[in-house]
């Protein structure tokens, strides 16, 4: 396959092949992200599909970024991607996380794997990605 477009941005490189659009993020800084994890169609930021691949997450849709978890849920100092599948590499640390009012239980592999590919968790999570220095630190799946 050969690349068919590049494009730079300040924290993602973006690259098409056949067709089908790809984000790495690239960032040396903290960065957040959330969406919803639904499979309807939506405007607004929402994941389709996550597919866990050795040490990385691929992301099909769109989603918002802010550059701390206060300004992610403040819709004037956040800012809406475009939908597009990005693979965000894991840290060694990364830790996955269902979050439920206060409680945060922390998910083993197989966990998050069923959390990724069972249909019935989506609809009712919003997810968080915290991303230091352009790997995947944190995912939570918050309801």
């Amino acid at each position: 396959m050969e690349r068919e477009k590049i494009k730079y941005c300040a924290d993602e490189l973006v690259f098409v092949f056949d067709n089908t659009k790809y984000t790495q993020v690239k960032t040396s800084s903290t960065v957040y992200y959330t969406a919803f994890y639904t499979k309807e169609k939506s405007n607004s930021e929402s994941v389709s599909k996550m597919t866990l691949k050795g040490n990385k997450l691929i992301v099909k849709g769109s989603l918002a970024k802010a550059s701390s978890m206060k300004n992610l849920y403040n819709d004037g100092k956040r800012t809406l991607l475009k939908k597009a599948t990005r693979t965000f590499k894991l840290d060694k640390k990364f830790k996955a996380y269902s979050c439920i009012g206060e409680t945060n239980m922390k998910l083993s592999k197989s966990t998050l794997k069923s959390y990724l590919t069972n249909s019935d968790y989506m609809g009712i999570y919003t997810l968080e990605f915290i991303v230091k220095n352009g790997k995947l630190t944190r995912l939570n799946f918050c309801s």
